[in-house]
C-alpha cells in the first residue's frame, strides 16, 4: 500500500532539494528507485516538516529496488548533498532507507538519519537503514565520509536474507557532533532468511565507526559479523565514555593487523563463539 512521491526509473536520474513530509495514508515512500542505475538522491528533507524539527508521516524515506551504482547523499564536506531522513509512519516496517532485491554497489553517505536537521534529538523513527535479499550496500565511504544514524526505536542498521553490508566512517548512537548519546535500541540486527553479512570498520581512521550510547550492540540472526578498527563506547574525540548496553556477539571482533583492533569502553563482547583479538 502507498505510493511513492517521486519514482526514479531511468539511468542517471536524480531527486534533489525536496521537502517530503507526508505520503497518502502514511504507508507510502517518499523517493523510490526501481531498476534505475547510476541514480542520486541528495539534499532532501524526508519525513520532516520545513521547520526541521517536526516529524511528518512516511513509511519509507528512500527505497532502492533492483538498482545499481546509486548514491544516497554525498560527501560530508558538501552539506548541500546531505539528506535528513526520518520515518514515523503507521506501518510496522518503517525504514528511513531501504535497499532491496538484487541492488548492488549502493552507497549511503553523508546523511543524517533518525535525527532533527540540527542533529541533536531523536525524531521517533523505527529503523535507520534496512538491507534485504541479495543487496550489496556501503553505509559510509572512506572518501565521502559517513552518516549519523541515531535515535531509532529498533535498529540503526538491519540486514536480512543474504545481504552484504559494509559499514565505515559513521556515528551510530550519537548526535551529529559526536558528543552525546542519542541511542538506537540496537546498533546492528539481522532478520529473515539465512542472515546478513556485516563488515564494520577496517584498518584506517577513515574506516572507523564510532558506535556508542546504544541500548545493545547487536542482535541475533547475523550470519557473519566482522568488527575491526572501531571506537565502541566513546564520543567522537575518543576521550569521553558513552558506553553501549549489552554486547553479545559471534564473529570476529578485532584483528591481528595494524589498525584492526577496536577500542572498547563499557560492556565487552560476550559469547564463546566469537573470535576476539587485538582490541
Amino acid at each position: 500500500p502507498g505510493a511513492a512521491v517521486l519514482r526514479l526509473t531511468g539511468a542517471g536520474s536524480a531527486g534533489r532539494g525536496l521537502v517530503i513530509n507526508r505520503v497518502g495514508s502514511s504507508l507510502g515512500r517518499a523517493i523510490e528507485m526501481t531498476s534505475a542505475n547510476n541514480c542520486q538522491v541528495q539534499g532532501n528533507w524526508i519525513g520532516l516538516r520545513a521547520d526541521g524539527t517536526t516529524a511528518g508521516l512516511i513509511q519509507t524515506g528512500v527505497r532502492v529496488i533492483d538498482s545499481n551504482n546509486c548514491l544516497v547523499g554525498g560527501a560530508v564536506s558538501t552539506p548541500s548533498t546531505r539528506n535528513v531522513v526520518v520515518t514515523t509512519g503507521n506501518g510496522t516496517s518503517r525504514s528511513s532507507v531501504a535497499v532491496e532485491g538484487s541492488s548492488a554497489s549502493i552507497v549511503i553517505a553523508g546523511n543524517t538519519i533518525g535525527l532533527s536537521v540540527a542533529g541533536t534529538g531523536s525524531m521517533g523513527a523505527s529503523t535507520g537503514i534496512s538491507v534485504a535479499q541479495s543487496a550489496t550496500v556501503f553505509v559510509g565511504d572512506p572518501v565521502l565520509g559517513g552518516n549519523v544514524i541515531s535515535g531509532h526505536s529498533a535498529a540503526a542498521i538491519a540486514g536480512g536474507d543474504d545481504s552484504q553490508v559494509t559499514v565505515r566512517g559513521n556515528l551510530i548512537g550519537l548526535n551529529s557532533a559526536g558528543t552525546a548519546a542519542v541511542p538506537n535500541a540496537v546498533a546492528f540486527s539481522g532478520n529473515l532468511g539465512t542472515g546478513p553479512h556485516f563488515t564494520i570498520g577496517g584498518s584506517t581512521p577513515a574506516d572507523r565507526n564510532v558506535i556508542s550510547g546504544n541500548t545493545s550492540m547487536r542482535s541475533a540472526l547475523i550470519r557473519s559479523f566482522s568488527l575491526r578498527g572501531n571506537w565502541i563506547g566513546l564520543d567522537a574525540t575518543g576521550t569521553v565514555a558513552l558506553p553501549n548496553g549489552t554486547f553479545t556477539t559471534t564473529g570476529t571482533i578485532g584483528g591481528s593487523n595494524p589498525g584492526e583492533g577496536n577500542v572498547i569502553v563499557g560492556p565487552q563482547p560476550l559469547n564463546g563463539s566469537a573470535t576476539v583479538r587485538g582490541n
